[in-house]
């Protein structure tokens, strides 16, 4: 054989890899991502749960066609209504619940897919028909990575925790990096002043303006932990990355940051 024949077999070889590699990777993402039948996207949203955005959208559906809309506001939105699936589309029709804020509405959606290391992968895309709103996305929270993944963020070492509850038990610094050093995300900024009185005011305390450090008795999603543990005056535990969740008449307001983890009691039951 001669070389440019060699050459010709080498490109078409490594070209067909190549297309192989993107096909299965494209598979994998449908097949992971995105269903494809009705049948698969049914399962698909009622295996989910609540399908929810960070800022207080949450939507349930189930077998008999129903649909549940729930939204965070003052006084809460709410409606349950049916829906469709229709060449890979979602139809929620809202028309005649009883809710006027919803009442005639008809939300198309479609999934989307998209990897994260620690947030949920896989949601819906959704758009309300004949609505100047804007689109808004909902998230399959099972689409987490499980726990025990090692990742790397800003090149810190991470591993997956799983999303689960813990309570800060002494008033703590919440910090945007895993030392002592790193800059402090005040408690009175994670929400409006009224808002953040109010959560303090549930705790017998008063003085938001002084309350710099997450309280005691504070709750917080953790997301992931610091590969290596760090020794922090007699402690030696691991840095968690967490996620502080703030209700307040109708918004959500979430900001990620770093707790030290002697500082955290886990919900563990």
């Amino acid at each position: 054989m001669n070389s440019n024949g060699f050459n010709i077999s080498k490109y078409t070889i490594t070209s067909a890899l190549l297309i192989y590699f993107l096909l299965t990777r494209l598979a994998f993402a449908q097949s992971n991502g995105s269903p494809q039948k009705p049948d698969e996207i049914r399962k698909v949203l009622i295996g989910a749960g609540k399908w929810e955005s960070s800022d207080g959208i949450f939507i349930e559906f189930y077998n008999n066609g129903k649909v549940d809309f729930h939204q965070e506001s003052e006084p809460v939105i709410h409606g349950v209504g049916t829906y469709t699936v229709y060449n890979q589309m979602i139809m929620i029709n809202l028309e005649n619940v009883r809710d006027e804020r919803l009442k005639g509405q008809i939300h198309k959606c479609s999934f989307g897919f998209k990897e994260h290391p620690y947030l949920p992968k896989q949601f819906l895309l959704c758009v309300i028909e004949d609505n100047d709103s804007k689109p808004y996305k909902v998230y399959n929270e099972n689409s987490k990575n499980p726990k025990g993944i090692h990742f790397e963020l800003n090149q810190i070492k991470m591993v997956t925790t799983g999303s689960e509850e813990a309570t800060i038990n002494f008033d703590s610094y919440f910090r945007k990096l895993p030392n002592t050093k790193g800059e402090i995300i005040p408690f009175n900024q994670l929400s409006s002043e009224e808002c953040m009185e109010d959560i303090l005011r549930d705790k017998d305390r008063s003085g938001i303006q002084q309350q710099v450090r997450l309280p005691k008795g504070y709750k917080v999603k953790t997301i992931a932990k610091t590969v290596k543990t760090s020794q922090i005056e007699k402690w030696n535990n691991n840095w968690y990355y967490v996620s502080a969740s703030v209700g307040c008449y109708g918004d959500i307001s979430t900001t990620y940051g770093w707790i030290f983890g002697q500082f955290l009691d886990f919900d563990r039951q």
